[in-house]
């Protein structure tokens, strides 16, 4: 996804049409997310993370999505799910700079 989102997007879908990878599908999210497309976004995750509760990539990009849209209590709840997975720098900066967000635990 280096090069355009448009290219990027083209290719996760051709990928999708031969296999349907998670790895496919999270890019796909993420892909979306980052064109401002936050509702397909959400319910690709969500297909994902129903098969794979603790799929970090998965609840990472969740909490962006739900940052975005300003459900800072959804979004806490998925930084802390991600971080219970894997330790992230990232994802703890993330999650303190939320409003009303407690300090990282």
């Amino acid at each position: 996804m280096r090069g355009t989102l448009a290219a990027a997007r083209q290719s996760l879908e051709a990928s999708l049409r031969e296999d349907q990878t998670t790895e496919a599908q999270i890019e796909l999210a993420r892909a979306d997310t980052l064109a401002g497309n936050l509702d397909p976004a959400r319910e690709r995750l969500h297909r994902v993370l129903t098969v794979q509760p603790a799929n970090f990539e998965a609840l990472a990009i969740y909490a962006a999505i739900e940052t975005r849209l300003q459900d800072y209590t959804v979004a806490t709840e998925y930084y802390r799910r991600a971080l219970a997975v894997q330790d992230s720098p990232e994802l703890r900066a993330a999650l303190a700079r939320l409003p009303s967000t407690n300090a990282v635990k």
